[in-house]
């Protein structure tokens, strides 16, 4: 037992040191078409709770897709992590894991595992096309701004570093 948890931190520290190396990819800019109707969403929580557009409006929201199993995602949701914990109560935070339900106890421990304060959600690409007015999210990990009336003001695919995701959410003050 104690030998996988040296494993599991020493992991941890590798995706932690590979994150915090990682440089936007491409320019961050304000989403396309944004700005016209509010995003309707609605994510089973990991923990019971559902995460939905009406539980964030009001605060500018920050929606993280990801995957349990790609590095960048890791490093992405500790960047996502800071932030909130910077911004808290002005700003929402969720991780939304593009996996199926079956996958719950992997997403619990990876949130565990990170610390993560925010809400996780699991969403199969189904739940995330359910919505006519969601965007459609092809990449991971892939960011998502909404302002306080929850539209979008800002997307981005891609790892972000710390000022690459403090811009992105300017784009929605």
């Amino acid at each position: 037992m104690a030998g996988r948890r040296i494993l599991s931190s020493a992991l941890l520290t590798l995706v932690l040191l590979l994150g915090s190396a990682c440089q936007p990819r491409s320019q961050v800019a304000p989403a396309t078409g944004s700005g016209r109707q509010p995003v309707d969403f609605s994510f089973a929580g990991i923990d019971g709770q559902v995460i939905a557009d009406e539980s964030t409006s009001g605060r500018i929201t920050v929606l993280l897709f990801a995957t349990t199993f790609d590095l960048d995602s890791q490093a992405q949701a500790k960047f996502l992590e800071d932030l909130y914990r910077t911004h808290t109560p002005r700003l929402n935070a969720v991780l939304v894991f593009l996996e199926p339900a079956q996958y719950v106890e992997l997403a619990r421990s990876f949130r565990d595992v990170l610390q993560l304060s925010y809400p996780v959600a699991l969403a199969d690409q189904d739940a995330v096309r359910d919505s006519p007015r969601f965007p459609d999210v092809q990449a991971v990990p892939t960011w998502l701004v909404l302002d306080r009336s929850s539209k979008l003001r800002a997307e981005h695919e891609g790892a972000l570093d710390d000022e690459g995701l403090a811009h992105l959410v300017s784009l929605a003050e």
